[in-house]
C-alpha cells in the first residue's frame, strides 16, 4: 500500500515538473517589456490605414490620423410619439349601447413614430504612433423597456358602467438606458487585447484587434 502511494506521488511530482516546464509565465509590464514593445513597434512601417475589430460587435476600416470611426451592432426600436385621443360616438352620451351591450369605442391610436437604435454603438479614434496604433473608444450600449406612458383626461382603461372592460386603452412608451464605457489601447498590429465593456451593469469581455490595411 505504501509503495502504491509513493508511486502515485512520484507520478504527480513528475507531472508538475512537466507542466512547469511548458507553462509560459505572463509578461508583466517592466522596463524590459516596454523596451521590447518599443523595438517591435520601431520595426513596423507607418500605419496610415488600419482596420479595428471588436469581438461580438463588428469591424471597421479607418485612417489612423485622429479621425473618428463607428462600429455598430444595433436593432431599430420603433415607437409612437403622437396619438389620436380615444373616441366614442355621441350616442354614448345617452347611455346607448350596441347589440353586444358595449359602446363602440376607438382607443388611443398612434399617428407618428420615431426610432431608437438599441445595442452597441462604439466610436473609435485611431492614431498612428510609429509602429503602434493608439485606439480610444467610447462604447454606448442602449437598452429599452416599455412602460405605461399615458396620462391626462383620456388615459387608462375604458369600461362600461357595469365594470365590463371595453379596451385597455394602453399607451406604452420606451424607457431607455445608455451605459457608456470608455477604453484605451496601444495596439501592436496583428495582436488582440482584452477590454471590458458594460451592458448595463453586466461586465462583458471583448477583444480589440488592429491590423494594417
Amino acid at each position: 500500500m505504501k509503495q502504491s502511494f509513493l508511486s502515485a506521488g512520484l507520478v504527480l511530482a513528475a507531472a508538475a515538473v512537466t507542466i512547469a516546464a511548458v507553462s509560459k509565465p505572463a509578461k508583466h509590464l517592466t522596463p524590459q517589456r516596454v523596451a521590447e514593445v518599443n523595438a517591435l513597434s520601431d520595426s513596423n512601417p507607418d500605419l496610415a490605414r488600419v482596420s479595428v475589430a471588436i469581438s461580438g460587435v463588428s469591424k471597421v476600416r479607418t485612417v489612423s490620423d485622429g479621425r473618428k470611426a463607428v462600429l455598430e451592432m444595433i436593432r431599430e426600436f420603433r415607437f409612437p410619439t403622437a396619438f389620436n385621443p380615444p373616441a366614442a360616438p355621441k350616442e354614448a352620451l345617452a347611455g346607448k349601447t350596441n347589440q353586444d351591450g358595449v359602446y363602440p369605442i376607438t382607443p388611443t391610436t398612434p399617428t407618428e413614430f420615431e426610432t431608437l437604435n438599441t445595442g452597441w454603438t462604439i466610436t473609435l479614434t485611431t492614431k498612428a504612433r510609429g509602429g503602434l496604433v493608439e485606439v480610444y473608444g467610447v462604447a454606448d450600449f442602449v437598452e429599452v423597456d416599455l412602460i405605461a406612458g399615458g396620462y391626462g383626461a383620456l388615459s387608462g382603461p375604458i369600461i362600461t358602467d357595469q365594470g365590463v372592460l371595453i379596451t385597455p386603452n394602453r399607451l406604452d412608451l420606451p424607457k431607455s438606458k445608455t451605459t457608456t464605457t470608455r477604453f484605451h489601447v496601444f495596439a501592436l498590429p496583428g495582436e488582440s487585447y482584452d477590454v471590458t465593456l458594460y451592458r448595463g451593469t453586466k461586465a462583458e469581455k471583448h477583444t480589440v484587434t488592429v491590423a494594417a490595411e
